[in-house]
């Protein structure tokens, strides 16, 4: 078959364009931006022209990650300590080297070693002991007073004891010394089997009260209207039900405790004398004072009802009980008493609780 130079020539031309449209796209190879491509898309009438939505990125302490062992990256300024509670292990990555450290590269450095800093102290307020230089735990000094004496005592050393406590002042001293054979008797005993040893030790427990009680302040307990009365404890309280009559004589029932009291010599051989003196204040409905009878004078009048009364016993007593006996007020309506008591010594106690009384029309 003979070819025409006519088709020759064609043939020629597109074999040459055949070849350039091929090395063009061998040695010349780009790609077009995204935003031709998705112009590209849309007018080949592409379906997944809309990509789908790009995960947000993992949150870290570090700023970017290594590219191979022993890289040193830098720890993001937003995230580093910033959360209770979060804690992310370092793995051959620390952080950016401060100072001069920064602009030695991973060749310059032994291979492993990474740079160290303080991080900040997450314990709180955590009681820690001190820890020296060499690692070694500091000792918190010496026992205090209490603990050197009961420790002494309990190793059989009484004298080491005493000299635990010789800072101390002299009653405090007297306290701890009277309690140590307490604590050391009560620690050992049963209680439920062996009744004369726990006796014992409440003995023991009472004897040391009574040498304190001449510190402590009066203390009231009881305080009641009643009728009628035989001794401490001893009564039949007056029932709330029961109005005075105007003219009528109220018994006040009032208990004290820690009373005090000085030596003195009785009618009946009694060597022991408690004085104490009682201040009755009467308040009507609106909480005003109301005047009443002096007990001492009747015919006097005034704001504050006194009793005093002296009475000899065997011996120094701990609880004592007052009798106070006085005429209701003339008008009728509800009232109150309060009630404050003073002794020999000069101890007081504070102002009772309110007891209310009602007086009805006669």
């Amino acid at each position: 078959m003979k070819w025409g130079l006519g088709r020759r020539m064609m043939l020629l031309l597109a074999g040459l364009w055949w070849t350039g449209a091929c090395g063009c796209k061998t040695f010349f190879a780009w790609t077009l931006p995204s935003q031709a491509r998705d112009d590209a898309g849309q007018v080949r009438g592409d379906s997944s022209s809309h990509q789908p939505p790009v995960a947000p990125p993992v949150v870290t302490d570090f700023a970017s990650y290594p590219s191979r062992p022993g890289d040193v990256v830098r720890r993001s300024q937003e995230n580093s300590w910033s959360h209770a509670g979060s804690k992310v292990e370092e793995a051959n990555v620390s952080r950016e080297p401060q100072g001069e450290e920064s602009q030695l590269s991973c060749e310059e450095k032994p291979c492993g070693e990474r740079p160290t800093e303080k991080r900040p102290d997450r314990t709180g307020n955590w009681a820690l002991w001190p820890v020296s230089s060499a690692g070694a735990v500091v000792s918190p000094g010496p026992d205090p007073p209490l603990l050197a004496a009961v420790r002494a005592y309990v190793e059989g050393k009484p004298e080491r004891a005493l000299e635990a406590l010789a800072m101390l002042d002299a009653e405090n001293q007297d306290f701890v010394l009277a309690l140590l054979p307490v604590l050391s008797s009560g620690a050992a005993i049963r209680w439920r089997e062996d009744a004369s040893s726990a006796a014992e030790v409440v003995g023991q427990l009472q004897a040391l009260a009574e040498r304190l009680e001449r510190f402590a302040a009066l203390r009231l307990g009881t305080v009641a209207f009643c009728h009628p009365v035989h001794g401490y404890r001893r009564y039949e309280p007056r029932p709330t039900n029961m109005p005075y009559r105007p003219g009528d004589l109220a018994q006040l029932y009032i208990e004290v405790r820690n009373i005090g009291g000085q030596p003195g010599p009785g009618p009946r051989g009694e060597s022991w004398l408690i004085q104490v003196q009682a201040s009755v204040v009467i308040r009507d409905a609106h909480g005003q004072i109301v005047a009443m009878p002096d007990p001492a004078d009747r015919r006097r009048r005034g704001p504050v009802m006194r009793f005093e009364e002296k009475r000899y016993t065997r011996g120094p007593v701990r609880d004592y009980y007052l009798l106070c006996a006085f005429p209701v007020p003339e008008q009728p309506g509800v009232y109150t008493a309060t009630v404050e008591v003073s002794d020999a010594t000069g101890r007081q106690s504070g102002p009772s609780s309110a007891v209310e009384f009602r007086v009805a029309v006669p």
